[in-house]
C-alpha cells in the first residue's frame, strides 16, 4: 500500500503521502518498480487475506538475452547470444547475483571475450572466490543440521524429496533449494551445487583424511593436454581395490560418488570443472560431466543392480552421449559381487 501510495503520488494522484519509513527494501531503486498489476495491489483480499508476494525473481533465457543484446550493441564483441544465454540459464538457473557475476567477469577480467571457453574460465574464477553469497550458503547450512544432511542426500545419494512446505521451506527461503516440476526438491542451480560438492569433498578430507592415500605415479594429462580418462579410471579402480575392498554396499553407495569426485577434483582442479546433470542424479545413476582442455567427457556412475540395470545403463548412457553430440563414453559400477571387482 505505502509503495502505491508513493507512486501515485509522484503522478499527482494522491496528495495523502507524506513520507514513507524504508524497511527490508534491498535497493532503493525497487521502491519504484511496478512488481504487480495495479488492479490487485493496493488492497488486501475482501477475505481478509493478505495478498501474497509472487514474484519469480530469476532471470529467464530471454531477459539474460535481452540484458546481453544490449551489452552487444555497445561493445559488439560478436557474441552468439542466445548460445550465451541458455549456458548462463543452465549453470545459474537464472539466480541474478550469479548470472551478472559470470557476465562481469567474462566483461572485465577475460577481455570482453564471450565465449563458451570463456564461460567455463568464469566458472573456474567463481567457485574459488570468498564473497558474501557463498560465506552465507555454507554458514547457513552448518546453522541447520538437517538442512545439511538433506543437501548431502539430494547432491550425493540422489535422494529424491518429495518437497513438503512444513519440513523444507528453510532451504527454499535461502535459496539453496528449489522445485522441480515433480515438486521434488533440487540444488538450486549448478554453480550452488559445485561450490557443496567442493565442501563436502573438502569436509570429508578433514573428517577422515584424503580419498587419494593410495600411492601412486601416473600421468594423467597427456602430451596434447587432454585428460587421459581411461587411466584416471584405471586408477580409480585400483585405489577402490587397494583401501575399500572390505567396504559393505552400504558404506560405498553413501561415499562412492563422492570419493570419485574427490580423485577426479585435484587432477583437473585449475585446469577444467565437473558438474552432475541433475535429470541424471538418481539412487542408482548419476552422469557426472567434465570439461577440460576444450574436450568435454561423460561418465556414467552406477550401482549394479544386476545385468539387466547394466545394460539400460550402457543405453542411457548412449542416449546421453547422442544429446551432447559425443562420440565415447564411460561407466563406473559399484559391484558389491564377492566374486567381481568392487568396480567394473
Amino acid at each position: 500500500m505505502l509503495r502505491n501510495k508513493y507512486l501515485l503520488s509522484k503522478k499527482n494522484q494522491d496528495h495523502t503521502f507524506h513520507s514513507v519509513v524504508l524497511a527490508g527494501v534491498h535497493d532503493i531503486k525497487n521502491l519504484k518498480m511496478k512488481i504487480r498489476d495495479e488492479r490487485k495491489s493496493e488492497y488486501n483480499s475482501p477475505w481478509n487475506v493478505a495478498i501474497d508476494f509472487k514474484v519469480d525473481m530469476s532471470f529467464s533465457v530471454d531477459e539474460i538475452s535481452g540484458m546481453l543484446a544490449d551489452y552487444e550493441s555497445d561493445y559488439n564483441t560478436g557474441m552468439d547470444i542466445k548460445l550465451i544465454s541458455r549456458e548462463l540459464r543452465k549453470y545459474t538457473s537464472g539466480y541474478p547475483y550469479l548470472v551478472s557475476k559470470l557476465c562481469y567477469l567474462m566483461d572485465e577480467e577475460l577481455e570482453q571475450n564471450f565465449s563458451i571457453d570463456s564461460l567455463e574460465h568464469a566458472m573456474r574464477i567463481i567457485l574459488n572466490e570468498h564473497n558474501t553469497l557463498f560465506d552465507d550458503l555454507i554458514k547457513n547450512i552448518n546453522r541447520y543440521p538437517k538442512l545439511y544432511n538433506l543437501l548431502e542426500r539430494i547432491a550425493i545419494e540422489g535422494a529424491e524429496v518429495t518437497y513438503n512446505s512444513d519440513s523444507h521451506n528453510l532451504g527454499i527461503m535461502y535459496g539453496i533449494l528449489s522445485k522441480n516440476t515433480k515438486h521434488k526438491l533440487i540444488i538450486h542451480n549448478k554453480i550452488f551445487e559445485l561450490r557443496l560438492y567442493n565442501y563436502f569433498i573438502a569436509e570429508r578430507e578433514i573428517a577422515k583424511g584424503s580419498a587419494l592415500n593410495y600411492k601412486y605415479e601416473a600421468k594423467f594429462i597427456d602430451d596434447s593436454g587432454d585428460l587421459d580418462m581411461e587411466l584416471i579410471l584405471m586408477k580409480f579402480q585400483e585405489l577402490m581395490k587397494a583401501e575399500y575392498r572390505d567396504a559393505d554396499e552400504k558404506f560405498v553407495e553413501r561415499e562412492g560418488r563422492l570419493l570419485f569426485l574427490a580423485f577426479l577434483k585435484p587432477i583437473i582442479n585449475g585446469e577444467g570443472f565437473y558438474f552432475v546433470e541433475p535429470e541424471t542424479r538418481k539412487s542408482s545413476r548419476m552422469d557426472i560431466v567434465v570439461t577440460f582442455n576444450k574436450k568435454k567427457f561423460i561418465v556414467e556412475l552406477k550401482i549394479w543392480r544386476g545385468e539387466k540395470y547394466v545394460q539400460e545403463g550402457r543405453e542411457q548412457l548412449c542416449y546421453y552421449l547422442e544429446t551432447q553430440s559425443l562420440n565415447n563414453g564411460y561407466m563406473v559400477i559399484f559391484n558389491f559381487n564377492k566374486n567381481k571387482n568392487i568396480i567394473v
